[in-house]
């Protein structure tokens, strides 16, 4: 079942794992929790699997890492503990199955390395979680580091090691400005990953939980939800799109950061911004903003609601452009950040930002005194298209149980037309439609600790 360099230990269920050198206990709480956020006591919505707390449980775990040399499979009828960093061969797929769960310990992550492919297909009845070994009302963000893909598609880089991972050639990433735009990573579809992510002291380099570093456009991420992270998703370089995303509650991080050469497509996002850092934040590069693939990400139908208060340090805005980045920004919802809605910092993003490509927002109670939507740099950006109105999102801001259905039919009007690519059918400002049918539903879930 797994490659030759694996250590692993198969627990029945309730079973205990001591660790004589470590001289600790390995936390398998999720797993054996009752009702609740786990879901760990509900029958499995898929026949042939047992409900969570009953399943036997297989380690993961080597010195240093955990390398997975063969086509493996995992399902709902074991669950997996990582407690080493585990890492997918090239070559070679690790292919999750709905309703199957996932711990990470301190310091584990999953990689799938450049030429790997990791497929993780929940459905709306039975997502695939990733989630904290600590028990739970213990959890917190960057409990464990999350998951990280990568690829050779287009980027700055095309020998980098993936922020955050080992130091080798086994987490390099990146194809250089003349990479495969088609790159395939794998998949996540229905997919949540709770309480991870880490620390970085780059400025422009996401701490994520998940990071996908040059996927390409054959790479499928859609119904992916983070929840509880440090920063929510990194995207360095590629091109991969990225649809019906959810970040919610992180902490002081961002909720969704690109640079390196990002140019993908994204429809359907929903971000919680905490205080101390931007929602959705775009980097170039610092050294040389104008390096080829410049990043720019297309970007329709986005809810993006500010967590107040502010921390004592940093920035709160709505969407951040630095270091020669630009985007489009249309069709959105941009409301409750304490500095402002949109930020355009260094000379290089200032003069390269598009007017015509941020338009059609309706932004609402920015800036301390509730109406500084634009930072002076970004008041060239000012249009008729950006409306200043109450959409009737304030249950977004709920941390346990949050709704992000508009209740102001205004978001129905004064719509840019998506273009190829897109989903047609999104008639309307934001990421979900007025009094519609709610994507967020059924396969998401909120968690404090």
């Amino acid at each position: 079942m797994f490659g030759a360099t694996l250590a692993c230990t198969a627990l029945e269920p309730g079973g205990d794992l001591f660790d004589v050198d470590a001289g600790r206990r390995l936390t398998v709480s999720p797993f054996e929790s009752g009702e609740g956020d786990s879901g760990a006591a509900r029958p499995s919505a898929i026949a042939g699997c047992p409900p969570v707390r009953e399943r036997p449980l297989i380690v993961l775990e080597n010195d240093p890492v955990v390398e997975l040399g063969s086509n493996e499979s995992w399902s709902c009828t074991t669950n997996y503990l990582l407690v080493s960093p585990v890492l997918i061969a090239p070559g070679r797929s690790l292919t999750i199955g709905p309703d199957t769960r996932i711990a990470g310990e301190p310091g584990s992550y999953l990689l799938a390395q450049r030429g790997a492919r990791l497929v993780a297909n929940g459905t709306a009845e039975a997502p695939v979680v990733f989630g904290s070994a600590r028990p739970v009302g213990e959890r917190a963000p960057g409990d464990w580091k999350g998951l990280m893909l990568a690829g050779s598609a287009p980027s700055h880089v095309a020998n980098a090691a993936l922020p955050g991972s080992i130091s080798d050639a086994r987490a390099f990433f990146g194809g250089g400005p003349s990479g495969d735009p088609r790159h395939d990573c794998g998949a996540l579809r229905f997919v949540r990953v709770e309480f991870a992510g880490a620390d970085t002291d780059e400025e422009a380099t996401p701490a994520a939980a998940v990071t996908l570093g040059a996927c390409g456009t054959s790479t499928v991420i859609d119904h992916l939800q983070i929840h509880r992270a440090t920063d929510g998703l990194g995207l360095l370089g590629g091109s991969v799109s990225v649809r019906h995303l959810l970040v919610t509650n992180n902490a002081a991080g961002n909720a969704v950061e690109w640079t390196a050469g990002y140019t993908g497509q994204m429809q359907y996002i929903v971000a919680q911004g905490a205080g101390g850092a931007a929602a959705l934040k775009g980097s170039n590069s610092e050294a040389s903003p104008t390096q080829l693939p410049v990043s720019h990400p297309v970007i329709y139908n986005a809810s993006i609601v500010g967590l107040r208060p502010l921390i004592p340090s940093g920035s709160h805005y709505g969407l951040l452009l630095q270091h020669g980045a630009t985007a489009s920004l249309q069709n959105s919802i941009n409301d409750y950040f304490d500095d402002a809605a949109i930020a355009l910092e260094s000379e290089a993003t200032i003069a390269a930002v598009d007017a015509s490509q941020i338009a059609h927002l309706t932004l609402f109670d920015n800036g301390r005194d509730g109406r500084t939507h634009l930072t002076s740099a970004a008041a060239r950006l000012d249009g008729d298209s950006l409306r200043a109105r109450d959409p009737g999102l304030d249950a977004a801001l709920r941390l346990s149980d949050p709704d992000f259905v508009p209740r102001d039919a205004g978001v129905q009007s004064d719509i840019e037309l998506t273009p190829a690519g897109f989903d047609p059918a999104a008639t309307y400002r934001g990421a979900l439609p007025f009094a519609g049918p709610d994507w967020t539903l059924g396969w998401t879930e909120y968690p404090l600790n």
